[in-house]
């Protein structure tokens, strides 16, 4: 129709405005007409994306082939996270963040692919979009998608698919829904070798992302991320506090790759003595006044917010 026409011309022109490194670029776009094999039938048209190529794996799949420690993984996490808030920033909601939508290349540098049902902002918000219509991947899909909320999407949308991905790609589990709820589960994780005993610091550096999941899967009492620079702005100071207290004397691969990043991914480095203020206060604020575990929502039934 001429309505849909215009949306998938909006659509294409905002995608190829999006220029982030973190971001497959759409190179082309058009309508093809697909002609039906039995006669009496319209041919019908389809649109497409052309897309950059890029030569790499699957987010899961390079965590795994490159051997990537917790702390590596954060901070893919947060290059996840600043190509997201990117997106956000120019009005386009992904709608089906999952690790095979994300690529690694060579460099070790995430990519974001496959915004072919991606919403702009504008359009759902002005009730453009289809209602009551499923966008997405049901395993990773947010509250509002599988209610199909069409109208209802939001960038907080792409955050809680962004709480699953993280999930997974830090235990190597997908928190599975069961009766309604989602079990965030990081206990396995280690800042050294998977199998070390656990010390007090794997302790404090799963509850510290307990915390982020918690919040990006809005089980939380406390303050949510209203947006991916949020998540990744926490992910960034869990990282920072805790490689300092590793006390690494080399550098892993993915630590020198960070140090390459654009500066805004980099704050400042903050002193051992304020590490414990900073972790209490991420706590506090995104889990509540009481910063304790037993403000966690397990109910995984909240709507878009």
């Amino acid at each position: 129709s001429r309505q849909h026409r215009r949306r998938f011309q909006q659509e294409k022109e905002l995608l190829q405005r999006l220029h982030h490194q973190g971001i497959v670029r759409v190179i082309d776009s058009g309508i093809v007409n697909i002609k039906d094999s039995r006669p009496h039938l319209a041919s019908q048209e389809r649109p497409y994306f052309v897309m950059e190529f890029v030569d790499g794996l699957t987010l899961n799949e390079h965590a795994s082939t490159q051997n990537l420690t917790a702390l590596d993984r954060v901070i893919v996490l947060r290059a996840i996270c600043d190509a997201v808030e990117y997106a956000h920033r120019r009005g386009v909601i992904h709608c089906d963040l999952k690790p095979d939508n994300i690529l690694v290349d060579a460099t070790g540098q995430p990519k974001i692919l496959d915004f072919g049902i991606a919403r702009l902002q504008d359009s759902v918000q002005d009730g453009k979009s289809d209602s009551k219509q499923f966008v997405g991947t049901y395993a990773y899909a947010s509250p509002e998608q599988l209610r199909g909320a069409t109208s209802a999407l939001r960038p907080t949308t792409d955050v809680y698919s962004l709480g699953l991905v993280a999930h997974e790609l830090l235990t190597g589990k997908h928190p599975r829904r069961r009766s309604g709820s989602l079990s965030v589960d990081l206990r396995s994780i280690r800042l050294g070798q998977p199998d070390a005993p656990l010390t007090q610091d794997d302790h404090d550096f799963q509850r510290a992302l307990v915390v982020v999941l918690a919040t990006a899967l809005r089980k939380t009492r406390g303050q949510p991320y209203r947006s991916a620079g949020e998540m990744g702005s926490d992910l960034q100071q869990i990282h920072d506090i805790f490689s300092t207290r590793l006390g690494a004397a080399k550098q892993s691969w993915y630590e020198q790759f960070v140090s390459s990043l654009t500066t805004r991914l980099r704050p400042p480095t903050v002193p051992t003595a304020d590490h414990a203020r900073l972790l209490s206060a991420i706590f506090r604020k995104r889990i509540g006044l009481s910063g304790n575990e037993s403000d966690f929502d397990a109910r995984d039934d909240h709507g878009s917010r």
